[in-house]
């Protein structure tokens, strides 16, 4: 995985820089980077930005509701009830919102439709009653990566099969949420394993202590002083985090070296890792055959098949 650091680092070496790259040339290629990945993003919708969210409970006698802080796009909605989970249809159509609307203080626990509109979502009847979770999937929005790997102190403790770890003369905080620890293997005792592990977006988070979003599976560390980095990484899946460095870079050496043919070579490394990309993961279906659960006889998938000239 590449952190935002790591990618800086590698784009400092692919433009002849590392480790003396100027400040400006590094500010430069995090924003190409950065724009890369929402260039990316904003191709179609990718399986793996989906996201859900059922923090929300329908309150009797209130329409709207806010959608969750990071949706870009609402994929559903459903409303659960008791033990039911019902499913309204959406209106995209501000007149057909209206339409159903225009019988005033219609009211009822069972949603038939729903409207987006001005960041929150419209349910129609107007739930009646309160506690009912509700539930959105959407294509969560992606802010800039611009946080800096972390390394100061020690990994204290982290024991093998469980989600906490403690650090010693840290000064972990909740701004580290949602990034990445690597806790440096080495051929003695009381180190890590060197895989990246998520800090939990939404547990605490003090000076000395974090918690990941899986168990730690490396060996336990008991009162030791393991080297780690933190460091926040791209929503891309790992194996492409070297894609916008690579789309950097070739920027780089079109716009300010003034060099074609290497611009051309990362260009070319670029496009490459683009058709893996969308290869692995424009569709979610990673079988050859299509199968909607209902078909007898599957039919062949064919974007996941090989023609031969």
């Amino acid at each position: 995985m590449l952190s935002y650091t790591g990618r800086g680092e590698r784009y400092g070496k692919y433009t002849n820089q590392y480790p003396q790259i100027t400040a400006a040339n590094l500010a430069t290629g995090q924003e190409y980077m950065n724009d890369n990945v929402h260039d990316i993003l904003g191709e179609r919708d990718w399986p793996f930005l989906e996201a859900s969210d059922t923090s929300q409970l329908t309150v009797g006698s209130q329409q709207f509701y806010a959608l969750p802080a990071d949706a870009d796009k609402v994929i559903d909605v459903t409303v659960l009830i008791g033990t039911v989970l019902w499913k309204p249809r959406e209106l995209t159509a501000r007149d057909q919102w209206d339409r159903v609307n225009y019988a005033q203080n219609v009211t009822s626990n069972i949603p038939q439709y729903y409207f987006i509109y001005g960041g929150k979502i419209g349910f129609w009847p107007t739930p009646s009653q309160g506690g009912n979770t509700i539930g959105v999937n959407y294509k969560k929005r992606v802010s800039d990566s611009s946080l800096p790997d972390y390394t100061a102190g020690a990994v204290f403790t982290a024991t093998n099969g469980t989600a906490t770890v403690i650090g010693t003369t840290t000064s972990w905080n909740q701004s580290m949420a949602g990034s990445y620890i690597q806790i440096a293997s080495a051929q003695t005792t009381n180190v890590g394993d060197n895989f990246w592990y998520q800090i939990s977006p939404s547990l605490p988070i003090t000076g000395t202590q974090l918690f990941l979003t899986s168990p730690y599976k490396g060996t336990s560390i008991t009162s030791g002083s393991a080297a780690y980095i933190i460091g926040q990484m791209s929503v891309l899946p790992e194996n492409y985090h070297i894609m916008p460095v690579y789309w950097a870079t070739a920027n780089y050496w079109r716009l300010n070296g003034n060099n074609i043919p290497k611009a051309e070579q990362y260009e070319k490394l670029y496009d490459g890792k683009l058709k893996t990309f969308e290869r692995d993961w424009g569709e979610k279906n990673t079988s050859p055959k299509l199968d909607n659960g209902i078909m007898e006889t599957p039919t062949l998938n064919p974007n996941l098949t090989v023609t031969l000239s």
